[in-house]
Order: C-alpha cells, then structure tokens, then sequence
C-alpha cells in the first residue's frame, strides 16, 4: 500500500531534488516502494525476516533490503543524504536509540526524517535538541491517524 506518512510530507519530499540521493529507512514497506521511485538508491533495515521477504518481491532493483545489522552503518552512512527513522515498536531498537547512534557514534550529520514524533517523545525532542531546523509536517497519515513526520536538518 501507500507508504504511511502525512499527507504534508509526502507532498514536500515530492518536491525535493532527491533524484541523485540515497535514503536509508528503518523499517520497510509502502515506503520504500514510495521512494524507490524518487531517490536514486533505497536501502531498508528490517528486523520482520517474514515482511522483509514480501516487501522484497515488490521493489525494483534500486533497493537493498537487510536484515538490521548495526556492522552495516559505517559502509551506508558515508553516501547517505536522508535518514528515515520509522521502524516497528517491536524492532530490534527503540527509535530514540537508533537516533543517538546514528548522532553520537557515527556522526550523521544529514537529514532525519522521524515519523510520528508525537507518539515518540524522547526521540523527538532528542533530534529537535541536537538539530537546529526542524519542520513538522501533520496531521494526518495516509491511513487517517493524527500523527507528525518530521524533518531535522543542520545537526548543532
């Protein structure tokens, strides 16, 4: 299905020059069909061996889809422009956690992307501590929850 981000957001990345950048997305699905088709390379990190496999017979051949595996990090993050932090309650890290990795151990400096920031606080206010800009795109996702996606961009 359609990837289950507001509205607001999808409609602003649509209007990014992303067509020679690569995301990396903590969790796949909708989403990764949804940006195969406007960023040069999508790599997906999913923990659900089971929904890995599905969504693996439905993208093109500019996705990698693996198995979450923190070892991966430092070959990914260095051509990265675009982090998506949208992974399940049950995935292998709480998204806070992912977000101090990602800042404090690797030293990602490039965009965030934390979808529903208001069910995740501690993320959230973590990213919006630590990045100068941050833009709130609500209210609604695509399956008509009130929800946030947010982007941080210029890391302090």
């Amino acid at each position: 299905g359609p990837p289950n981000l507001t509205h607001s957001f999808l409609k602003w990345i649509t209007e990014q020059n992303t067509k020679d950048k690569m995301i990396l997305e903590f969790g796949s699905g909708g989403s990764t069909i949804f940006f195969s088709k406007i960023f040069k390379n999508v790599i997906s990190l999913e923990n659900n061996e089971k929904y890995k496999l599905q969504v693996e017979k439905l993208v093109p051949v500019n996705v990698r889809i693996y198995d979450f595996d923190l070892n991966l990090f430092p070959q990914i993050l260095n051509n990265v422009e675009y982090v998506l932090i949208d992974n399940d309650v049950d995935f292998t890290l709480k998204r806070e956690d992912i977000a101090k990795i990602l800042i404090e151990k690797y030293d990602y400096k490039n965009k965030i992307i934390l979808d529903n920031g208001n069910w995740h606080p501690i993320c959230y206010f973590y990213l919006k501590k630590k990045y100068e800009n941050c833009e709130d795109f609500g209210w609604y996702n695509t399956y008509g929850e009130e929800t946030i996606t947010s982007v941080f961009n210029k890391l302090i």
